[in-house]
């Protein structure tokens, strides 16, 4: 995996909020067609575009995100 930048890209799970450079980033993450999730070094996710969270919800995610969601430590589902 290569490191783009150490820089958080969306640091609020909150779309709407944050500074101009967050917003840019959200809206690059939305306009790609893949679902994607950033996940920093330990496997957490930092971000994730509106396609991995219609993917999600279309796919029985009944948990509003909890499992699939920023925030989510991806380590725990999957062992090393």
């Amino acid at each position: 995996m290569k490191t783009v930048s150490t820089q958080p890209i969306v640091e609020s799970a909150n779309p709407t909020a944050g500074t101009e450079r967050e917003v840019f980033a959200r809206s690059v993450l939305d306009a790609v067609g893949a679902n994607i999730a950033v996940l920093d070094r330990d496997g957490t996710i930092k971000a994730v575009n509106d396609a991995w969270t219609e993917f999600a919800r279309a796919n029985g995610d009944v948990w509003g995100g909890t499992r699939t969601g920023v925030g989510v430590k991806t380590a725990a589902h999957f062992p090393r």
